[in-house]
């Protein structure tokens, strides 16, 4: 009789949870879409590279380089920069040796300090790279014009908006076709995507008319685009 009852009640349990889940289980119907939303915004920042570099017989390289560096750093800051606005991205010491009848020989050591320029200022572009080329730099490199955070978040609910937009149309459209009509979202996904500009590269190969002319540099916008993965739930 015991065993007749635990019977019974292990029989009930599984008709109660077998209801259950079958009860549960719905089929939805989905309409999945990708919409973009871009807005174009002038750049408020800038980010360029500047390389200072001495190479010579001895190890006093790196005295000699520190100076150029100074030199440079103490024009920038004339220019208007603040030392928020440069920092050292690496530094390099190293002998330069040559191979010589199956024999290693040191023909000198090479010094050079990466400076990083980050600034607000994006009018000093030009002068930037000018000067740093006139006082020595080896190469200046990586003028990339950006929008900073800042900007960027007071905008980004447009582009975010537009992608909306663009994906809910699309939807709408294919439901339609279909005799469907949207109910609402099931999944939503969102990418950011920002199409800066070419960086710009200066070198010590510049003709002494073009060092002493005043580079112009014409920042164009930059794209910052959202894209969006929908997931619609349709019904008929």
């Amino acid at each position: 009789m015991r065993r007749k009852i635990l019977f019974l009640s292990a029989l009930l349990i599984f008709i109660i949870l077998f209801s259950g889940c079958t009860g549960s289980a719905t089929t939805e119907s989905l309409i999945t879409v990708g919409g973009t939303g871009t807005i174009n915004q002038e750049p408020d920042s800038l980010k360029i590279r500047v390389v200072i570099s001495t190479e010579g017989k001895t190890a006093e390289v790196q005295a000699e380089n520190a100076e150029k560096v100074q030199e440079i750093i103490t024009s920038l800051s004339e220019l208007g920069l603040t030392e928020k606005e440069m920092q050292t991205e690496n530094l390099e010491f190293y002998p330069k040796k040559s191979w010589q009848n199956g024999k290693e020989k040191l023909e000198g050591y090479r010094a050079a300090h990466h400076l990083l320029i980050d600034t607000m200022q994006i009018e000093l572009a030009g002068k930037i790279g000018d000067m740093a080329i006139q006082k020595g730099a080896e190469q200046v490199s990586g003028l990339t014009f950006y929008v900073s955070e800042q900007k960027k978040a007071e905008s980004q609910s447009e582009a975010i908006a537009k992608a909306v937009e663009d994906a809910r149309n699309q939807a709408e459209a294919a439901a339609a076709a279909s005799g469907m009509r949207i109910e609402k979202i099931k999944e939503l996904s969102v990418y950011k995507y920002e199409q800066g500009n070419i960086p710009v590269i200066y070198g010590r190969g510049m003709t002494d008319q073009a060092k002493e002319m005043a580079t112009p540099v014409i920042p164009g916008d930059v794209e910052l685009t959202y894209s969006v993965n929908i997931s619609y739930i349709v019904v008929k």
